[in-house]
């Protein structure tokens, strides 16, 4: 057991650390990822740990960064999505992604519930996503009224990351996000009830998403190489 100062300290660490990956421009060789990532093993929370507040249903996907599960709040019957980093991998784009979320609020962008232990969140329950579908359409596309009505809110989603006025963690305004990873798996869906089944659409993933002022020029290459 950690004395409460030390794990104050620990916690504060965490949080300025976190903070500083979220602005960070090349993140595959910058000194706070490598910092984060020996500072994840050495701290890494029980596994356990994450899963005593719901009921897990169904792994609902998986990838290089970690796993999704269908979870109920044991507390609430409320349903919801877990995200869990591989144990081989940091914990800190879990942390980034958990903060770059709390700071937007809007109708096409995941909501995320909370963050549990180090190494994962929970987020809003989605039935589905765009990828899966416009797999299950003829030739694998959708009607032309339905990719029209989707699209619009995905630019709507987009259109809130880069002309919103952002205030990133260290306080600085003025800051568009940047997703880095916008592609149809990442677009989720959920039918909205009483509507006669109309599809609301959520952008999601932000494990990537960074801070950017569009007023200095920068080139990144990060995302999906098909997208």
């Amino acid at each position: 057991l950690h004395h409460s100062g030390a794990l104050d300290r620990q916690q504060a660490l965490v949080a300025s650390l976190t903070k500083a990956m979220l602005i960070a421009t090349d993140h595959s060789h910058s000194p706070i990822i490598r910092l984060l990532e020996t500072y994840a093993v050495e701290n890494r929370a029980d596994d356990e740990n994450v899963l005593d507040s719901v009921v897990k249903h169904a792994e609902v996907g998986s990838g290089g960064f970690g796993q999704g599960f269908k979870c109920e709040d044991r507390a609430s019957g409320k349903l919801l999505a877990l995200k869990i980093a591989r144990p081989d991998k940091f914990d800190c784009r879990i942390a980034a992604e958990f903060e770059t979320l709390k700071l937007i609020s809007h109708p096409h962008i995941v909501v995320t519930e909370r963050r549990v232990a180090g190494k994962a969140m929970f987020l809003e329950w989605m039935d589905s996503d765009l990828d899966k579908l416009s797999r299950a359409q003829p030739n694998n596309r959708l009607p032309e009224n339905v990719a029209q009505a989707l699209m619009k809110q995905a630019l709507f989603a987009i259109q809130e990351l880069h002309l919103h006025k952002h205030t990133d963690p260290f306080g600085r305004t003025g800051m568009a996000i940047v997703h880095h990873d916008i592609k149809p798996a990442n677009m989720l869906l959920k039918r909205i009830d009483g509507t006669g089944g109309a599809i609301v659409l959520k952008l999601a993933d932000f494990g990537l998403a960074r801070f950017k002022d569009f007023d200095v020029s920068r080139r990144t290459t990060a995302g999906t190489h098909a997208f």
